[in-house]
């Protein structure tokens, strides 16, 4: 009895202690973001990398994911890490939110010197009293959410000069849209 207890506890303390470690590590990106150097970067390979990395948690739900970036480079002067977590946030809550058989949707445009990326998702969407709330630090509809990944995204889409916007679809479901500026590029090398 008591040696299983004590396995079972030793199991819960170092599971809690990884929890609240990876919530320290969220706490310290949503004080200090925008802290990394901004260089000219292709917007598709941070959404490509999140896409890649969510991948195999879709599959296994049965929920479809897809991209729409289109075959051209769509500039900004941003961070690829910083951009990767938090398209990697967005694709983690549609991925909650689909149920099987749902699908989640990339969709990259360009307009008048902007580029718009939206995650679209057919899950049941946002209530909408609390569309006001769902970037507030600490919020969350979750029992055991933190509150602090869609904070984090749009504190990230900030420092990034972005604007992230919720809202929901007509036929159902959320969409969330991030608005860049395009860099100028005329003669500046790019990383992608």
């Amino acid at each position: 009895g008591d040696e299983r207890f004590i396995e079972n506890f030793g199991r819960t303390v170092t599971h809690e202690i990884a929890r609240m470690e990876r919530l320290l590590d969220r706490l310290h990106t949503l004080s200090r973001p925008g802290g990394r150097p901004r260089i000219l970067i292709d917007l598709r390979a941070p959404i490509d990398d999140a896409i890649e990395a969510m991948r195999p948690a879709f599959i296994e739900k049965n929920v479809v994911l897809s991209a729409a970036t289109g075959q051209s480079p769509c500039v900004i002067l941003g961070d690829h890490s910083e951009l990767e977590q938090l398209f990697l946030n967005l694709l983690m809550n549609a991925h909650e939110a689909c149920p099987a058989g749902g699908m989640t949707r990339v969709e990259l445009a360009t307009t008048a010197g902007r580029v718009i990326v939206a995650v679209v998702d057919t899950g049941p969407g946002v209530p909408a009293e609390l569309l006001e709330r769902v970037f507030d630090p600490f919020f969350s509809t979750k029992e055991r959410g933190s509150g602090l990944g869609l904070a984090i995204c749009a504190s990230i889409a900030q420092t990034h000069a972005g604007r992230l916007q919720a809202a929901n679809r007509e036929v159902g479901g959320a969409v969330f849209t991030i608005d860049f500026p395009l860099a100028a590029t005329a003669t500046l090398p790019v990383s992608t």
